[in-house]
């Protein structure tokens, strides 16, 4: 008798969804354990790398992120405790994935 494969994962942000749906989505079965009692924005918003995009292409989720997704021409560096600006770095138009 073949026994699905029970995955645990710890985490509940972007990395643990993320991995849990591709699992998921492959047929392993997946729980997902979280400190925060319900899930809610945690920020201002999250940036996604040129590999991760691809990741969330190949998972399906292309139409998706392309409604919801924006691009930005700079990174901006503030401190995390005064949010005093630090630096303005220009971001290269290679960088963004189509």
């Amino acid at each position: 008798m073949a026994r699905n494969l029970r995955i645990a994962i710890v985490g509940g942000g972007i990395g643990g969804l993320t991995a849990a749906a591709a699992l998921r989505a492959r047929g392993f079965e997946i729980d997902v354990y979280e400190r925060a009692s319900t899930l809610s924005e945690g920020g201002a918003g999250i940036q996604i790398g040129p590999n991760g995009v691809r990741v969330l292409h190949a998972m399906g989720l292309k139409e998706q992120l392309d409604r919801f997704a924006c691009s930005t021409p700079n990174f901006v560096s503030l401190t995390f405790d005064t949010a005093r600006y630090r630096l303005t770095e220009p971001l290269s138009s290679t960088s963004i994935v189509k």
